[in-house]
């Protein structure tokens, strides 16, 4: 066997995902669309979602609303990027100002 078929042959790490959004059918419709592709981990605020990123759970992708009660979305954001900074962040609300 060669190293080019060993490398191929290893499992490769699927892309983690965070959603967090206050509205549970919204987190419900994101994890069904994406579950087949990436690992997918909803949390309904985002005192929740730092929690996890503060013990170490690392999220390559953040799907953030900016209004939810508690930590907003841009308190949220900024406590994502400094505890994870290469974590990408996508805003998502159904609001059409900030």
């Amino acid at each position: 066997m060669s190293l080019r078929s060993k490398i191929d042959n290893k499992p490769r790490k699927r892309p983690r995902v965070l959603v967090v959004d206050d509205e549970l059918n919204f987190r419900r419709a994101m994890w069904f669309m994406l579950r087949t592709e990436f690992d997918v981990t909803t949390m309904d605020n985002g005192d929740k979602a730092i929690e996890q990123i503060r013990q170490g759970v690392d999220f390559d992708v953040v799907s953030l609303d900016i209004r939810m009660p508690g930590m907003s979305g841009t308190e949220t954001l900024k406590a994502i990027k400094q505890w994870s900074p290469t974590a990408e962040v996508l805003i998502v609300t159904a609001y059409e100002d900030i």
